[in-house]
């Protein structure tokens, strides 16, 4: 199914903000993605409790993207939440923490 195809499922049409839409994205991507909790925190080591973040951006696909695209297992790193949101604030790069296991 592609972006576009998703958003148009009455399910989800409802949602206005994008990113309301992109958590539905982001559900389906923790549920096929599972065994991936198992992993540690790529930057810390971190093992209780383990987020998924996307490397490159829901928002960066075309709409003709595939949710399987978006959501693959090379696309997703695993992170503890305070790695995850210093991602998502900018104060790490996918750059650094894919390229190395400790931060600058």
């Amino acid at each position: 199914m592609t972006i576009q195809e998703h958003f148009g499922k009455k399910s989800i049409k409802f949602l206005q903000h994008p990113a309301w839409r992109n958590n539905s994205i982001r559900e389906l991507g923790r549920y096929w993605n599972k065994e991936l909790k198992q992993n540690d925190c790529k930057v810390c080591g971190y093992n209780i409790h383990i987020e998924f973040a996307h490397i490159k951006a829901i928002s960066s696909f075309p709409l003709t993207a595939t949710l399987g695209e978006i959501n693959a297992p090379d696309n997703v790193v695993s992170l503890c939440r305070n790695h995850h949101w210093e991602l998502d604030n900018g104060y790490l790069t996918i750059e650094i923490i894919l390229g190395s296991p400790t931060r600058n």
